[in-house]
This record gives structure tokens, sequence and C-alpha cells, in this order.
């Protein structure tokens, strides 16, 4: 085990605080924070774009470097996501930090709703820590507009 060091803003899947544990033996929960100015997506997993008319309520975590090294494996990065800071309003200390998050790479970015079970443990994970439900359904509904029709149904 290693020092926690590292602030970590999670939107999606780790916001999970049972497979968080999982993942990183070293995280500790510190509480809700929002990162103002970026919008909650589903590119068939989570993902925060930047975009000025939204905010994304997430938690907010202290890792180690080795939890670091296991999310890095688990996001796949630096193919599917990289690694990005971010400003986040810390809501038990009522201030702004810089927090190391994950966002999809662009080449990735497809939108297109969750498989069930990843939505399943998302959502286990928004209820778990009081992040509103209302932010992933606003999501679901953006990334099903953007499936193509399937000629077939005619």
């Amino acid at each position: 085990m290693s020092a926690p060091s590292i602030l970590y803003f999670a939107y999606g899947m780790n916001c999970n605080a049972v497979s968080m544990a999982l993942r990183c033996a070293d995280s500790q929960y510190l509480g809700l924070a929002v990162a103002q100015k970026y919008r909650l997506d589903f590119n068939m997993h989570c993902d925060i774009s930047a975009d000025p008319r939204f905010q994304t309520l997430g938690a907010l975590w202290l890792i180690s470097a080795s939890d670091q090294d296991s999310l890095d494996i688990y996001e796949g990065f630096d193919d599917y996501y990289g690694r990005s800071h971010i400003d986040v309003w810390f809501y038990s200390e009522r201030r702004m930090v810089q927090a190391m998050t994950y966002q999809m790479q662009f080449v990735n970015k497809v939108r297109m709703p969750p498989m069930p079970s990843y939505l399943k443990e998302v959502t286990q994970g928004y209820e778990t820590l009081g992040l509103p439900l209302e932010q992933l359904h606003s999501a679901l509904i953006r990334s099903r507009k953007f499936i193509p029709p399937n000629p077939l149904n005619h």
C-alpha cells in the first residue's frame, strides 16, 4: 500500500464505491464534487465533455500512485481514455480543487447508450453516493438521439 496523494474526480463507473474498493485498495472517498461547464455523456461508457451549459456531479477520491496505475489499466489509458486535470467544486470543503479525471479520447467518442449491466453498476454507485439520477437519465436520452433508425423496422 502506498499513501494516497492524488485527487481523482469520478463521474461514471468509479462512483460505485464497492467496485472502486476492488480496483483501488488505497482509495478514500472524500465526498461529492461538481465539474462546472462539463456535460456527462454516454459514448457507450460515461464521458465528460466541456460544455458551458452543463455541470457534472461526481465523486472526489483520494488515490495513491498504485491506484492510478490500476485505473490506467482499467480505463484503457492512453488509448481509450486520456487523463486530464480539471477544477472541481469540492462541496464539503466549499472550495475549488484541481483533480485528475479520465476523458474519452476523441476518436472513441460515438454517442450510444451503455450496456444494461454497465448502466446498472453506474446507477448503483449514484444511488449509494446520493448523486442525481437525473444526470444519468439526461445523458441516456442524449445518447439515444444519435442512434440511426434501423431501416428493417419500417
